[in-house]
């Protein structure tokens, strides 16, 4: 465990509650210590704290952002379901090892941030196809699309080289208050 985490676990016998442990968590995933993660894990067991909305999203996040995919989702399976929070962490971790396929094809409860992050990314990819895979789970989805959703859409199509399909979207969008809002994002 971190040191003043330690300390005042073992030496002060202070019992740290839910929003110190998520702290602590944060810190290790932060810092890539997950053996002293895997510790405060440990406690958080013992302590029957696991079921807290914030200690469960930090040990999914710690995971996450340390590679062990397979122990964030058990985790978040145990924990919150299908939480976007958690959720969002998964995907990220998935991401940023370059499994983007994986993450997007697993069923998670995904928000708004959810969707023009991975529009992003296959923007940044180039990856049309599945760009219009999200587009349409969106539409499927019943998505509310503010401007910066409708900006992430656009901006996907034109990055990926289909400026066509990305002035379809524009016209699409209702109003022409969202129509300049889309134009300043």
């Amino acid at each position: 465990m971190t040191g003043l985490f330690k300390d005042m676990v073992l030496e002060a016998e202070v019992r740290p509650n839910e929003y110190i442990l998520a702290i602590v968590l944060k810190s290790c995933s932060d810092s890539g210590r997950v053996r002293e993660g895997r510790q405060c894990h440990g406690y958080v067991l013992k302590s029957g704290l696991l079921f807290h909305e914030y200690v469960g999203n930090a040990l999914v996040h710690l995971y996450s952002k340390c590679s062990d995919m397979e122990e964030a989702i058990r985790v978040r399976d145990s924990v919150s379901g299908e939480g976007v929070v958690a959720c969002n962490s998964i995907l990220s971790g998935l991401v940023e090892r370059g499994n983007v396929r994986e993450g997007v094809k697993e069923s998670w409860k995904w928000d708004e941030v959810t969707y023009v992050s991975v529009l992003g990314l296959c923007a940044c990819l180039k990856d049309r196809k599945l760009g219009l895979q999200i587009h349409g789970k969106m539409l499927t989805g019943n998505v509310e699309c503010d401007a910066y959703a409708w900006s992430g859409i656009i901006s996907m199509y034109g990055k990926c080289g289909d400026p066509s399909s990305a002035r379809r979207v524009f016209d699409g969008v209702a109003t022409l208050k969202q129509q300049i809002k889309c134009l300043k994002t």
